[in-house]
């Protein structure tokens, strides 16, 4: 279900009509297709989401409706998520078979009289084999060791990186989570990203990504990554921004397990201390652009 108030970036449910109206216009015109700032098709798919939410919040009667469908969509998300896997039951153990009955051990055979000479009654299977190898040349003996050689060591190259791909903490080690509290609290939580290892791997690609809290030398944030628990205090986070004059900043986030809390969208040319509030366990992207030169970057948030 779409959250119309994250979609407007207003506070959900408490928002007023004066907030919506003014979170509308700002949002309409940043992503209007005529404008340019984003992709045509991107432009189009979010100006019509924008106009739907503002039709049904600005209906004190739809705006309740609505507000009662997304209070108990809500609900129930939270709930799923909460709810413990269930547990398989244990499969039924067999029953170990019966000892059959010891049957009447056969007279032994007499020995026939020997019709081979004692060498080849003697032979094993090692002898035979040595002696085949014996009768082959040289150098294809030598072909058939270098091969197998390599086999060897194609097959145990093969199971060192399957062992190495294992979900072990070394995948997650390697300086994009740093802080041991936080790495195993991301290998031991029980939410839903947890237990899918593409996730980690979205993850891993986001920060590698080019626009990471990171939009030009002239405007970015301290972190692009933050993890946080549902009940920790708010986390800040420093926006720099080095234009000079005045500069009207636009946030934008995909989901609400986190929001953004500051009090002003204008800033003169300086840096400002934002917070990130965690709401419930999900993932949040945040998209920042400004008015000057419409950089954007985007910051990521991950509550446990």
């Amino acid at each position: 279900m779409l959250d119309y108030y994250a979609l407007l970036g207003v506070p959900r449910f408490t928002a007023s009509q004066d907030d919506i109206r003014k979170a509308y216009r700002t949002q309409i015109a940043f992503f209007h297709p005529d404008k340019g700032y984003v992709n045509e098709n991107i432009a189009l798919e979010r100006t019509q989401q924008l106009n739907e939410a503002y039709d049904t919040l600005k209906n004190p009667s739809r705006k309740a409706v609505y507000d009662e469908e997304l209070a108990a969509f809500l609900k129930e998300e939270t709930a799923a998520q909460a709810a413990p896997e269930p547990k398989p039951e244990p499969k039924p153990q067999p029953e170990p078979p019966k000892p059959e009955p010891e049957k009447p051990r056969p007279e032994p055979a007499r020995p026939r009289p020997a019709q081979a000479s004692s060498r080849e009654e003697k032979a094993s299977l090692g002898e035979i084999f040595a002696h085949a190898w014996d009768m082959l040349p040289a150098r294809f003996a030598v072909l058939i060791a270098v091969f197998m050689l390599l086999f060897a060591i194609s097959m145990l190259n093969m199971l060192a990186q399957s062992i190495s791909h294992i979900g072990s903490g070394k995948e997650i080690d390697s300086g994009v989570f740093a802080v041991n509290e936080y790495q195993h609290k991301l290998l031991n939580s029980s939410i839903v990203f947890n237990r899918h290892r593409d996730r980690i791997h979205e993850t891993v690609e986001f920060l590698e990504s080019t626009d990471a809290g990171y939009g030009s030398p002239y405007f970015y944030t301290d972190r692009k990554l933050i993890v946080m628990d549902r009940d920790d205090a708010p986390k800040p986070l420093e926006l720099s921004i080095s234009y000079p004059g005045s500069v009207s900043i636009y946030t934008n986030q995909d989901t609400d397990a986190a929001e953004l809390v500051f009090e002003d969208n204008v800033w003169y040319g300086s840096s400002t201390t934002m917070y990130v509030q965690a709401n419930h366990a999900g993932i949040t992207v945040i998209t920042f652009s400004n008015n000057r030169n419409f950089d954007t970057f985007r910051v990521k948030i991950i509550v446990l």
